[in-house]
Order: C-alpha cells, then structure tokens, then sequence
C-alpha cells in the first residue's frame, strides 16, 4: 500500500464519527467510559467518557494524563494497574480504612445491550507465597460509587457477569511510552557507563605472556567498535553472525512494505527501505538499531532524528498487535515534532484500533 494510495485523515475521521454509538460492537470490549471515585490525584468523581475511538489527554504537568493510562492499562482482564503505580517507601499509597484506591469503567454487553460497569480496586493479596498490596481486581458493585445492581431474569444466563459483578473487558493492551523509546545508541551515547578514560591492559590473543593496551576509553570508542559488528550484522541480512561464539542479534530484517509507507506517512518522509536488528551492542541487550535508506542515501539511528526511531518502534509494535488492541501512547511530544499529529493513526483505528494518547500541549492537537 503505497502513501499516495492512503485516505486523507479527514475522510477517516468522517467515517469514525458516522459509526458513533456502534463502537461497542466495532471494538469488542470497547470502554464506553471511566469514573475515579478515589483515585491518585484526581478529583473525586471525575469522569471521562469516551465519544471517540480517538482520545487525546491535554493538561498541564502533575494533573493526572499519565495516570488514567495507567488506569486504562489496568481496565481489561489480567492487567494491573499496579504494574505502573505502586506503593514505597518513599512514596507510600495512603488510602482510608474501607475506602481503597478504585476506578469503574463502562463497556457494553451484548446479552444486555446496554452498558454495563466494572469496579476495579487496589488490595492486599498474597501472590506466590509473598504479600502483594498493589494488586488490582474486579470488586462486587458498590452503590456507594454510583454503581446500580442490574434488575437480572433469574436463571439467565448473562456472558461476563460473575454473582455480584460484571466481569472486566478481555481484550489486549499496548502501552507505548515515548520517553523510554530510544535507539540502542542513544541509550548507551546518552545514558551508558563511559569505559574507564585510563587505557588498560590486557592478554594478547597471539602471545598470553603479552600485554596491549586496551584501546576503548571513551564512549567514541566503544560506538566505533561495535558499530563495525553492526556492519557486519547489516551485511548478513540475518541473525547468523556471531561474535566470541554468541549472536550478536537477535532480529535483522527489511521492514515490510506496509511499515514503511506508515512510517513514511506519519513522518512526512518517503523511504526506499529500513532494516530492523534488535542487537546486544552498544553495552546493551535487546537494543534496537534502525537503517535507513532514502534517494539521498543511507544512515543509522546514530544520524536520524530521535524521533524516527520513536515512530518506527511505535508503528512496528502497532502493526503487529491483534485487532482490537487497546492502544496507548503517553506523551508522543517527547520524540515527534509539532507538524506529527496522533492523528496520523486513525487510518489503523477505524478497523482495528482505539487508541488514547497523553499529551501536554493543545497546540499539537490543531491538526
């Protein structure tokens, strides 16, 4: 699928917005809106409700954007919020006696056909043989929150309802957080351990009773070093090359033709081909390095901007997720300049995906 053969974001966004009130039944398990009771820093009460497969979060630092994604990762069966918030010594989760951490989520049933409510509550649990107070799980209804016990036909059998509770959505959840998405060089040119700047030595492989001096002692060095392996790697076009006996990657491909073009899209770009190696270079393992290839010739991730490699992860990881996906982006404006829209997306999300995103400025949302 070629860019030029793309719809235009304003035909998308026309199409979603005909399909309004049918997103239960496009999205299965599609979450129609959220209520804080006690939550964070949130005020109590405060409720979102999600009109549009597409919700951008806009406010300020510290009011709580990065916090409802991380209620949103917890909404669905077996996902926990507590996987992103949870308690320490230093900054410990105060709750009142009988008044838990909670949020209650919307989401349409079919045997119903309405919408129906989900309570999900922070609790003390012992998981494994060990005491885990961050556990999140489903709560019986609480008329206390706002929450009505449904008038049930006895014997009725109803799909996702357990005694006293409406079950949690079941549907996958991709969290992508921009500001950890970084290429395999920036994370060791930026972030790493320098070597040791005095030279150092060591056996000669030829002659043991030889020593030579070691001749990595800056950062410089080591990416110089290991960028030559990672030529040879690019050269393989697989995984197969190895050194001192171990792979050196773990994945080494072109991207396909459809990454490219949304890559390409999102961007504003035209690209003629990107290899994809996840690698252990760079005093790394699992690192990503992407080349790129264009009319005006070849580079790495070490000359691209921060935020190709950002877009490209990002785009790989949402073409590969399973329809229906849950997808959530927090503060894309970390790696994307203005001129990137999260709208670029809608073109996945009227089929496949609803999508939230965290965002600290309006401006980036005029497009």
């Amino acid at each position: 699928m070629r860019i030029e053969k793309m719809l235009s974001l304003s035909e998308e966004i026309k199409c979603l917005h005909g399909n309004q009130g049918k997103y239960g039944k496009i999205f299965p398990g599609y979450i129609t809106h959220i209520r804080f009771p006690r939550y964070k820093n949130i005020v109590d009460g405060t409720r979102i409700d999600f009109t549009f497969p597409i919700t951008a979060l806009v406010g300020s630092n510290g009011s709580g954007k990065t916090s409802i994604l991380n209620a949103l990762y917890g909404a669905p069966a077996r996902k926990s919020t507590g996987k992103y918030w949870f308690s320490t010594k230093v900054d410990p989760i105060e709750e009142g006696e009988g008044s838990p951490s909670r949020f209650i989520y919307g989401h349409y049933n079919p045997t119903l056909r309405s919408i129906v409510e989900t309570r999900k509550a922070r609790v003390r649990k012992v998981r494994g043989g060990r005491p885990d107070p961050n556990y999140w799980e489903p709560t019986k209804e609480s008329p206390g929150d706002g929450m009505i016990e449904p008038s049930l036909q006895s014997g009725k059998m109803y799909v996702g309802r357990s005694k006293d509770r409406w079950n949690p959505v079941s549907r996958d959840v991709l969290y992508i957080n921009f500001r950890k998405e970084l290429s395999a060089f920036d994370k060791y040119f930026y972030f790493g351990k320098s070597p040791s700047p005095k030279p150092s030595a060591v056996k000669s492989k030829q002659d043991s009773r030889k020593y030579v001096s070691r001749r990595i002692s800056s950062k410089k060095d080591q990416v110089r070093r290991d960028a030559e392996l990672l030529a040879r790697v690019i050269e393989s076009g697989d995984t197969s090359y190895l050194y001192q006996s171990r792979k050196v990657a773990t994945e080494n491909r072109l991207l396909t033709q459809e990454e490219l073009d949304m890559v390409g899209f999102v961007l504003g770009r035209i690209y003629e081909e990107a290899r994809w190696i996840r690698h252990r270079l760079f005093k790394g393992d699992g690192g990503l390095s992407v080349v790129f290839k264009t009319q005006h010739g070849r580079y790495s991730e070490a000359f691209a901007g921060s935020g190709e490699i950002a877009v490209t992860s990002c785009v790989v990881q949402v073409l590969k997720a399973a329809k229906g996906t849950l997808i959530l982006l927090d503060e894309p404006e970390v790696s994307l300049h203005p001129g990137v829209s999260v709208f670029s997306w809608a073109r996945r999300v009227n089929n496949l995906y609803p999508l939230a995103c965290v965002n600290r400025s309006s401006n980036r949302m005029a497009n």
